[in-house]
This record gives C-alpha cells, sequence and structure tokens, in this order.
C-alpha cells in the first residue's frame, strides 16, 4: 500500500533544472503567509513567502548561506522557476498536512500546474494514467482539482519530473543561451573556454537542431555509464533508434584518446543503436584507429572541432556527416547493393 512519503523526501528529490536538492550544498526554507518558517532541510536554501492578498500575490525568494554569516535574499526572476517552487509549497503543505482533505490543500491550483506541465512535456493523459495503473478519468479529476490523488500524489509527480528519488538516472533537458550560441558562432575557438556542462547543453542544443529529441543524463559530476546525452529522431518511425553521445571537453590542445572510444563501445550491442562521441579538439591517433575497425565504424561516430565549426553555422547535410556510411554494401557473396544517400545540394548552384 502506497504512503505519503515525508516533507523531507520531497524537499531532497525536489528537481531544480538538472539537480536534485538532495545531492547539492543548499538548504530549503519554506513560509506560508500566517505560520512561521517550517521544515528547514539541510542541503540550497529557498524561502517560500505567500501573501495572500486581493491578487494571491506569490513571492518566492531563495536563500544562500554562507558560513555562519546572514542569509542573502534574491528572488527568482524566471517565472518557470518560480511556479516550480510555488508547486513544491503546495505539495510540501499537503504532505505535511496528512491529510486528503481538498480543504487543506489547493487541488486546483496544483492540479492546473501539473496538467500544464504534462501538456508541455507531451505527454498523452492515457499513457501517463497507465503508467500510474490508474484509470483516465481519475487522472483527469485530479487534474481539475475535483479529488484528492492521496498517496499516489508522489508518483505523479515523479512521473512528471518534479521529483527524483536517490540514486535513479537524472535525464533533464538544458538549452543554451542565445547570446553564448552568437558568440560561439562569431569566434568558434571561445568552444574552448565553456564550462564542461555548458559544452554539454552546446552538443544537446546542436543534436535538437538537427532533429533530435534530447535529454541531458543528469550533472557532468555523475556517474553515468560513459553517457552524457541520449537523443531519439523527433520523426518516429519504424527506422526509429537511439543515440547515445558522450561529450569531451578540454580546455588546451589535449586530444580524446582511445579510452574513451572504448568506453563507448562498451553499449555497442544494447538498446543504443548508435553512439557519438564529440570533443572540442581532435582524436587520438589510437582513438581513430580503434573506432575505425569492422563491426565499429558502423555504430560509432566521432565528430571534433571542425565538425562543431559546421554545426555552429546550422550545416548538418555536409557528406561529412556521412562520413562512416559506406557507398556500398555486401549482402552475399556476389550481391552488392548501393547504398542510397540523400542528395546534398547548392541552392546558389542550382537552376532557376
Amino acid at each position: 500500500m502506497s504512503v505519503l512519503p515525508k516533507p523531507e523526501k520531497l524537499v531532497a528529490d525536489f528537481m531544480l533544472h538538472d539537480r536534485r536538492f538532495g545531492d547539492s550544498d543548499l538548504k530549503l526554507i519554506i513560509r506560508s503567509s500566517g505560520r512561521s518558517s517550517f521544515g528547514i532541510i539541510p542541503g540550497m536554501v529557498c524561502v517560500f513567502d505567500s501573501s495572500m492578498g486581493d491578487g494571491e500575490v506569490f513571492q518566492v525568494h531563495c536563500a544562500i548561506k554562507k558560513d555562519d554569516g546572514p542569509s542573502v535574499l534574491a528572488p527568482y526572476a524566471k517565472k518557470r522557476t518560480q511556479d516550480r517552487f510555488i508547486l513544491l509549497q503546495s505539495l510540501y503543505q499537503y504532505v505535511e498536512a496528512e491529510s486528503d482533505d481538498p480543504e487543506g490543500w489547493p487541488l486546483e491550483f496544483a492540479g492546473q500546474r501539473l496538467l500544464q506541465l504534462r501538456q508541455d512535456l507531451k505527454i498523452h493523459p492515457v499513457a501517463l494514467a497507465r503508467q500510474l495503473g490508474l484509470p483516465a478519468l481519475q487522472l483527469s479529476m485530479w487534474e481539475a482539482g475535483k479529488v484528492s490523488p492521496g498517496p499516489v500524489m508522489y508518483e505523479w509527480c515523479r512521473a512528471l519530473g518534479i521529483f527524483c528519488p536517490a540514486h535513479t538516472a537524472l535525464v533533464q533537458v538544458v538549452d543554451i543561451s542565445p547570446a553564448l550560441l552568437r558568440v560561439l558562432k562569431e569566434n568558434p575557438d571561445e568552444l574552448r573556454s565553456l564550462r564542461p556542462d555548458q559544452f554539454e547543453a552546446f552538443v544537446a542544443n546542436r543534436l535538437d537542431r538537427m532533429g533530435f529529441d534530447v535529454k541531458l543524463t543528469g550533472s557532468t559530476n555523475r556517474k553515468d555509464g560513459g553517457i552524457d546525452i541520449i537523443a531519439v529522431p523527433k520523426i518516429m518511425t519504424a527506422g526509429s533508434f537511439i543515440l547515445a553521445a558522450q561529450v569531451k571537453h578540454h580546455r588546451g590542445e589535449q586530444t580524446t584518446g582511445r579510452d574513451a572510444v572504448d568506453r563507448l563501445l562498451a553499449w555497442k550491442g544494447t538498446e543504443i543503436g548508435l553512439g557519438m562521441l564529440v570533443t572540442n579538439t581532435s582524436f587520438s591517433k589510437d582513438a581513430l584507429w580503434k573506432a575505425a575497425q569492422d563491426g565499429n565504424r558502423s555504430f560509432l561516430r566521432l565528430r571534433h572541432f571542425l565538425d562543431l565549426k559546421r554545426w555552429l553555422q546550422d550545416q548538418y547535410g555536409n557528406p561529412e556527416d556521412w562520413r562512416e556510411i559506406p557507398d556500398t554494401i555486401q549482402l552475399a557473396p556476389g550481391v552488392i547493393v548501393e547504398v542510397p544517400k540523400p542528395r546534398v545540394s547548392d541552392p546558389d548552384l542550382e537552376d532557376d
């Protein structure tokens, strides 16, 4: 039988961008109108102040505690982040009250946000209801705020990426700012000055532009089995596949070596159909030799600085992108078939 988690678990498992609060060095403090602060949790500190005035004005602040000094409060500017924190506040209050009484929890408020989140994630209500093991009608009643989800609340929110328990894989989309992209396009050498997490976000952004649904597997210091990015084609067909990318960032002239190739090759023969190793410099001779061996070439894609320069210009149809694909395949002795490849044309050279 499912039971409601403790309030502390909500905070520890709460997802903000690609991190769990339980994995951070932050703390959380929640406040609501008419009540003193409660739920001081070890770890980022966030203070929720709800002023239930005429317009139900919510103010969300982040308090960073430095040593023994005072906390510095700063309001969260991004509305999406603020909405997520306010949702956490309502869920926290619901669990703390240990009651399924709709009067004790802002059901309509939370339901509307969970509905919007599901729609933003493009999750069909029937698919989500099936995952939770309940009728779709019951889910719609939750989203409308007409009934309480009870103990299933945590699993409902977990399915939408609000909570992630410890020791589970973290997968979260991370975008890259247009301003940073402009800088990189003007000077690709700036790729070396990025932080590792920024470089991962850049690669994820470019894969998205190529036509993939892309997710990062978690923070850059997390053990991820050598996989930094998971991607699948946005247009699902019978030939769809899973692409796994490993990203190697170097600040100097260091090359990416064979060990990185071997680590990615360990996934060959699994549910992953294609492995991509991306570096902002180049590859060692050993790495290139290993990747070119029979059985490896069809699985691996090695992409280096020159490829990234093309990606920065949104050039994804270059013949270089097909360099691992052979021109012909021998299906049987004496049976050789030409591999169809898309025609790459230059619009400036075509006849009007």
